[in-house]
């Protein structure tokens, strides 16, 4: 009789991780879709969403599995092309593409040191021919 079949560490919790994100990219293509006033696709200009924006996706769409709504709005909102858009003041927008408060001050700065982060991420993953501007 072969042996049982090991898995590394983390491996269910991997597979479990990488059908979440299968999911969040469905929800955020049905999002861009059904409220293309609020939500945009990947690497269009993002305008800051309303708070509790979830919510509202969750009346709405009620059929939505709540766990992929969270992790499509959490990817969504998470990454440089939202964050340079979280400037103090700056509108925010409900499902309708209509007004629904504003970024506050400490949002911003928030979101500023999340940019900070992405950009030192990126100098970190650059080669060095890259850095002096060489072809690879």
């Amino acid at each position: 009789m072969p042996d049982a079949v090991s898995f590394p560490p983390g491996a269910v919790a991997d597979r479990r991780e990488r059908r979440l994100a299968v999911h969040a990219r469905h929800v955020r293509r049905i999002l861009c879709e059904r409220f293309p006033l609020a939500f945009r696709g990947r690497g269009a200009n993002k305008p800051p969403l309303k708070i509790g924006i979830g919510h509202d996706v969750q009346l709405a769409m009620p059929e939505l599995p709540p766990i992929a709504l969270v992790a499509a709005l959490r990817d969504y909102a998470s990454g440089p092309t939202y964050c340079r858009n979280l400037t103090a003041g700056a509108q925010r927008i409900g499902l309708d593409g209509e007004p629904a408060g504003q970024v506050s001050a400490a949002e911003a700065d928030q979101a500023a040191f999340r940019m900070a982060v992405f950009r030192k991420n990126a100098a970190a993953c650059a080669s060095p021919a890259q850095e002096k501007g060489e072809e690879i």
